[in-house]
C-alpha cells in the first residue's frame, strides 16, 4: 500500500501527472483509490488518469447533492475513466474486486 497526499500542503511543483505514471508502473499495484479534495482543481488529476493503465475508483467527500464544484469534480472524474463511488466503504467494495479479493 501506498498513501501520497497532493493537496494543501503539497510538495511544491509535484501533482498528480507525476505521481500516477509511477505508480501505475509497480506490476504489484492492480489499482489506484483516489480521495479527492472537493475544493481543489480536477484538470491535474484528470490529465494524469487519461494515461493511467490501471483501474481508478475515486471518493469525493459531501453529499450526493452538495455543491456544484464536487459535481464538476465527479463529471471530471468519470469522464476521465475512474469509478466513482458515494463512500469509502464502497471504495473498498470496488478495490476489492479490481484486486480479485
Amino acid at each position: 500500500s501506498l498513501c501520497i497526499g497532493l493537496g494543501g500542503e503539497h510538495v511544491v511543483g509535484t501533482d498528480e501527472r507525476d505521481v500516477l505514471p509511477v505508480i501505475s508502473e509497480d506490476n504489484r499495484t492492480k489499482a489506484v483509490l483516489l480521495v479527492m479534495d472537493p475544493m481543489r482543481s480536477v484538470v491535474p488529476m484528470c490529465e494524469a488518469l487519461e494515461e493511467l493503465k490501471l483501474p481508478a475508483v475515486a471518493y469525493v467527500p459531501g453529499s450526493a447533492d452538495a455543491t456544484i464544484k464536487r459535481l464538476e469534480i465527479v463529471k471530471g472524474l468519470e469522464s476521465a475513466g475512474a469509478l466513482v463511488v458515494e463512500s469509502l466503504e464502497g471504495a473498498i467494495d470496488a478495490l476489492g474486486e479490481f484486486s480479485g479479493q
